[in-house]
């Protein structure tokens, strides 16, 4: 099907695409959202491309499940249909980069080395820690980059929702959720991931982004001995993050006392990195905490960066 955008999936530059109507495509570059003057012919174009993308997916969608999310192509697809839009179908096109990433792109020139040194650190001494920012800030792309700094020789498990991280070695393995389809009534979420990948031998724990219940099988992974495993969490500053982690395992261990939680994220966990958005569109890392203590009133922080 030609479709109006497809110079749009093709620029490398363009992280994500955006559709509201067949009239209304938006894109994102550089940071930026961009309203290019590009169109579907009609409602019906659009449609049939919608149901073109869900039948190479194999995925379904009506009044009982109105939305779907799917991988085709190196991208992921986000569908949400009108019976919950009360307009038209929400078409949202995240676009994978898997050119070479470097830490250049977050690091200010004048302290580069050093603050690349304070990283190799972290993962020479096998150190567990958090990436921490807010959407589209360059989490995922620096949990690569750390990726790439890892000797050749260590196991890798890597879990994901979408395949956005990179395996750097044949000794790694990914592993990814699966969600519910017309082909089967089972879902693997991450908190069977991360069981399973406990019986696989892992050097490191990768995981693309804790959101849920599955932040208590990680903690109580990462207290029990599996050192050098990182992962990314949605937050603004260290502090949030933590406040939001506490939240995150109760909802897998509602029984667990806010005095437990705290302990086991203390045995868990060494460092949040935070990485943010710049003006210009690029993303730089902005600061390193070290988790240096822990009260009666919370986590003591002290700024490596």
């Amino acid at each position: 099907m030609l479709l109006p955008f497809q110079n749009l999936l093709e620029d490398e530059e363009i992280n994500e695409i955006l559709i509201n109507a067949y009239d209304t495509i938006f894109y994102e570059k550089n940071g930026e959202l961009v309203e290019p003057n590009q169109v579907f012919e009609s409602p019906l174009h659009y449609h049939q491309y919608i149901f073109s993308l869900m039948k190479q997916a194999q995925e379904n969608i009506d009044s009982d499940k109105p939305f779907c999310s799917f991988q085709l192509h190196n991208r992921r697809y986000q569908v949400i249909a009108p019976s919950i839009t009360r307009r038209d179908y929400f078409v949202s096109i995240r676009k994978y980069q898997f050119k070479k990433l470097q830490f250049k792109d977050f690091l200010s020139q004048k302290n580069e080395a050093i603050i690349l040194d304070k990283i190799k650190k972290l993962l020479d001494e096998r150190k567990n820690f958090l990436v921490i920012g807010t959407t589209g800030s360059g989490k995922t792309t620096f949990l690569n980059c750390c990726i790439g700094l890892l000797p050749s020789n260590e196991r890798m498990v890597l879990l994901e929702d979408t395949p956005e991280l990179q395996i750097q070695n044949k000794a790694s393995i990914a592993m990814y959720t699966r969600a519910n389809s017309i082909h089967t009534s089972s879902t693997v979420d991450l908190s069977h991931l991360i069981k399973e990948s406990l019986r696989l031998r892992p050097d490191r724990l990768v995981i693309g982004e804790i959101r849920g219940a599955e932040a208590k099988d990680l903690v109580l992974a990462l207290s029990t001995g599996h050192r050098g495993s990182f992962s990314t969490l949605h937050a603004a500053s260290a502090a949030e993050a933590l406040l939001r982690l506490e939240m995150l395992i109760q909802l897998g261990a509602p029984q667990w006392s806010l005095q437990t939680i705290r302990r086991m994220i203390y045995f868990a966990l060494d460092s949040i990195l935070l990485v943010k958005k710049a003006e210009n569109g690029g993303r730089h890392l902005q600061q390193i905490s070290q988790i240096s203590g822990l009260e009666d009133t919370g986590f003591l922080l002290h700024d490596l960066l």
